[in-house]
C-alpha cells in the first residue's frame, strides 16, 4: 500500500519541517508564558552540565555480566541534557546556552557508536559483540533516535550555530550520513523487513527517526528517493503483520512505539510529499490501530493487559 504510492510519485521531494526554527521568533514567542518558563528552567538544570563519560570498559559490561545500565544510563543522560538546552535556548534566544549545547553535539558526534550494547550484532538473535565495529555502524533503536535528536537540533538552531562555525553543521551531517544514511541504504538490519521474519515496534520506530533524520537536511535527489522508498516497504512489512482489529500484539505500553511512530512516518511522508500518503488515514486498518489505545483503556493509569 505505501510502496505503492511512493512509485508513483513524480513530483520532488520536499524538507520535513517539524516545528519552526528558533530563528522563528514570532512563533516561538506565541508559546504559553507557563511553557516558555518551564522550558528555560529544564535548560538551566544543565548549565555548565559535564556531560558523563562513555567508556570501552562501561560498553563491554554488557557482555561481561549482562549489565546493561551502567553505559545506557550516560548514553541517556547525554541525550536528555542536550534536548532539554536546545529546547532552552529556542524558548529564551540569547545563546546563554549554545556553549553546553555545542559540547554536548561534539561529543555525541565523537562517541565511536551509537548504538546500545545490548543491540551490538548484525544478525537478530545472536550474540552481541563486547565492542563496536567503527567501520560498520549498527542502527538500532537508539542509534537512530540519536540520528534524529542530531538532526532536529542543528534544524532548530541551523543559523545560530552557523554564527558561531559553519563546521557544526558539516560535522553533524558527515555524522549522520556515515552512521545512518549509508547503512541504512547499503545493509539489512533485520527490523527493515523482508516478508519472512517478524516484525514489531523496532520498523516503524527506526524507519521514523530515519526519515525525520533525512529530510529535515537538503540531501542528494537520490538519496532522498532511495530513503523513500525504503521506508515505504519498512511500512508495508510492519502493517501486514497487523490484524484489522489495530491492537498492538506487544501491549498498551507499546503503543508509542508502535502505532504512535507509525503515524509519525505518514506524517512525515504526508509533509515531504504534500499529502500523497494522505489515503492511509482512511484505511480501517490504520484507523483501528489509532483507536486501539482507547479501547483497552479502563481508567487513570489502567490498561487492559492485551497481549503484553
Amino acid at each position: 500500500m505505501i510502496t505503492e504510492a511512493a512509485k508513483t510519485l513524480t513530483d520532488s521531494l520536499r524538507l520535513f519541517t517539524p516545528c519552526p526554527p528558533a530563528a522563528d521568533r514570532e512563533c516561538w514567542e506565541k508559546l504559553p508564558e507557563d511553557l516558555k518558563a518551564r522550558l528555560i528552567r529544564n535548560g538551566e538544570a544543565y548549565l555548565h552540565y559535564e556531560y558523563p563519560a562513555l567508556t570501552a570498559v562501561d560498553f563491554m559490561e554488557f557482555t561481561r555480566s549482562g549489565n546493561r545500565s551502567r553505559y545506557q544510563d550516560r548514553l541517556f543522560a547525554r541525550r536528555t541534557a542536550l534536548d532539554s538546552l536546545v529546547l532552552a535556548e529556542c524558548a529564551e534566544h540569547r545563546g546563554r546556552f549554545l556553549d553546553d549545547i555545542i559540547n554536548g553535539l561534539y561529543l555525541i558526534c565523537e562517541e565511536n557508536a551509537w548504538q546500545l550494547p545490548a543491540h551490538n550484532s548484525y544478525i537478530r538473535d545472536t550474540p552481541q559483540f563486547p565492542l563496536p565495529d567503527v567501520t560498520r555502524p549498527v542502527i538500532d533503536l537508539f542509534a537512530a533516535e540519536t540520528a534524529s535528536v542530531l538532526a532536529v537540533a542543528e534544524y532548530l538552531l541551523r543559523s545560530e550555530l552557523k554564527e558561531v562555525s559553519p563546521f557544526l553543521s558539516v560535522m553533524i551531517d558527515h555524522e549522520l550520513e556515515t552512521r545512518i544514511f549509508t547503512p541504512y541504504l547499503s545493509e539489512h538490519f533485520w527490523w527493515m523487513g523482508d516478508g519472512k521474519s517478524h516484525m514489531n515496534n523496532w520498523t516503524v520506530w527506526c524507519t521514523q527517526n530515519v526519515l525525520l533524520s533525512a529530510f529535515t537536511r537538503p540531501l542528494p535527489k537520490e538519496t532522498q528517493t532511495e530513503i523513500l522508498t525504503k521506508a515505504a516497504g519498512s511500512i508495508d512489512y510492519f502493517l501486514a503483520e497487523y490484524g484489522e482489529d489495530g491492537c498492538c500484539d506487544e501491549g498498551a505500553q507499546y503503543y508509542r512505539h508502535a502505532g504512535l511512530c507509525l503515524f509519525g512516518c505518514l506524517e512525515i511522508l504526508n509533509g515531504i510529499t504534500d499529502h500523497a500518503f494522505s489515503f492511509a488515514w482512511e484505511q480501517e486498518k490504520i484507523r483501528n490501530i489509532a483507536s486501539y489505545i482507547l479501547n483497552v483503556h479502563v481508567d487513570t493509569v489502567y490498561y487492559v493487559n492485551f497481549a503484553d
